[in-house]
C-alpha cells in the first residue's frame, strides 16, 4: 500500500523505483522489478539501491552477466553500504547460475568475511562443495548454517534454492546435492 502510494505521488523518484524493484525481486517477481530498477538508474545513475535491485532482478531472470555487473556497480557507488555482505552473496548466486563455481566461491568468501552467519553463502557453498565431491566441506558448511539457525528445515532451504535457481538448469542438481548433505548431517 505505501509503495503504491509513494509511486503515485512521485513516479520519477529513483528511490521509490529502486525500493519497488528490490521488493519485486524479494517476492519472486523479477520481471516487474528489473524495468523499474533500470528506470531508476536512468534517472539517477549513482543510486546504489537501484543497481542492487537491478542486479538481483537480472540474475533471477537468467541474465547473470548483467546481474553481476549491476551488483559490482552497487559496491562501487555505495562503498560503505551495510548491504555488501548480501551483495557478495547474490554475486555468488549469479556466478553459480553461470556455472563459474570458482568465482562463486570467491564471492561467498567475501560475503562471509563481512558476515560469517550469512545463510545464503553457507547454503550455496554446501551445494558447490557437494557438487565437486568435497563432502566433508559441504557437511561443515551446512552444519554451521544449522548451528546459526536451529529452526531451519530442509523445506525452507529447498524453498531458498527454488528462489535462487528458478529457471536455471541447475535447479534439480542443487536440490539433489542439498538432500545428500542434509541426510548425512541430520541422520
Amino acid at each position: 500500500h505505501h509503495i503504491d502510494r509513494g509511486f503515485a505521488l512521485d513516479p520519477d523518484n529513483a528511490g521509490v523505483l529502486a525500493a519497488i524493484a528490490a521488493s519485486r525481486a524479494y517476492i519472486g517477481r523479477p520481471g516487474e522489478g528489473l524495468p523499474r530498477a533500470q528506470r531508476a538508474i536512468r534517472l539517477r545513475s549513482g543510486h546504489g539501491l537501484a543497481h542492487y535491485a537491478a542486479g538481483i532482478n537480472a540474475l533471477l531472470l537468467g541474465k547473470e552477466p548483467d546481474g553481476i555487473a549491476h551488483l559490482d556497480d552497487f559496491v562501487q557507488v555505495e562503498p560503505e553500504s551495510h548491504l555488501h555482505y548480501v551483495t557478495h552473496a547474490w554475486r555468488g548466486v549469479a556466478y553459480m547460475r553461470a556455472r563459474d563455481f570458482s568465482a562463486a566461491r570467491g564471492a561467498f568468501a567475501e560475503s562471509l568475511a563481512l558476515f560469517p552467519g550469512n545463510f545464503i553463502a553457507l547454503l550455496m557453498l554446501t551445494c558447490i562443495e557437494q557438487s565437486e565431491g568435497k563432502e566433508a566441506a559441504a557437511s561443515q558448511h551446512l552444519a554451521t548454517a544449522l548451528e546459526l539457525d536451529a529452526e531451519a528445515t530442509a523445506g525452507l532451504y529447498h524453498t531458498r534454492i527454488d528462489r535462487f535457481f528458478a529457471g536455471s538448469d541447475l535447479l534439480e542438481q542443487m536440490h539433489q546435492v542439498l538432500d545428500a548433505v542434509w541426510l548425512k548431517i541430520t541422520a
